[in-house]
């Protein structure tokens, strides 16, 4: 699991969950997660610590 932030929300996520419908985790390696932004159908990866 992951603890994603935004403003004020916290979101926890793990893969195959979407987020706000928007994003979907596709994979959680550490040091990496990758995303996939749903509306362009595009991935992306983000370092987590």
């Amino acid at each position: 699991m992951v603890f994603l932030g935004r403003g004020s929300d916290t979101f926890v996520v793990k893969p195959n969950d979407r987020i706000e419908d928007v994003y979907q985790v596709d994979a959680i390696s550490p040091p990496t997660m990758t995303l996939k932004y749903l509306p362009l159908g595009e991935s992306q990866s983000l370092t987590i610590e």
